[in-house]
């Protein structure tokens, strides 16, 4: 699992991942982050609930892992500094072949605005949905603790 893979990174004496500085770690349960993010402001350390920190969202690249980020932006961005973990997941694509990538499960809602990707290069833009409209995704397993 790529949580416990950089957890273990970092207590291993690390403070980065992918040469980005991290201080904290938060395991988001995919769709489940929405809900325990309602509760952040008020309930989280102080030190965690700074405004000045940038909270950086990773997981699967897929439609539903970016409509997660999306959603958690739209509702969250005045109070937290939410962005994509660009670093992770541009080292997923370059990690990736798109012919043995997996298929997305079906069902996915595709209706994605251009909130992630604008974080991207027009070319890692192109590259993303590319692999997307081909109903295939990038696990975020394809990254190992050797990558961090």
């Amino acid at each position: 699992d790529t949580f416990y893979s950089m957890r273990r990174h970092l207590l291993d004496g690390n403070s980065t991942i992918l040469d980005v500085e991290v201080g904290t770690l938060i395991y988001g349960s995919g769709k489940s982050i929405h809900k325990s993010f309602r509760d952040f402001t008020f309930c989280v350390e102080p030190y965690l609930n700074n405004p000045q920190n940038e909270l950086l969202y990773f997981g699967d690249l897929d439609f539903e892992g970016i409509i997660i980020y999306e959603n958690l932006y739209k509702d969250f961005k005045d109070n937290v500094n939410i962005k994509p973990f660009c670093v992770a997941y541009e080292k997923m694509l370059d990690k990736a072949n798109v012919a043995q990538l997996p298929y997305m499960k079906k069902g996915q809602s595709i209706n994605i605005s251009n909130i992630f990707l604008s974080y991207f290069s027009l070319s890692r833009q192109e590259q993303i949905k590319n692999i997307l409209f081909q109903s295939r995704y990038i696990p975020q397993e394809i990254l190992q603790r050797k990558d961090f």
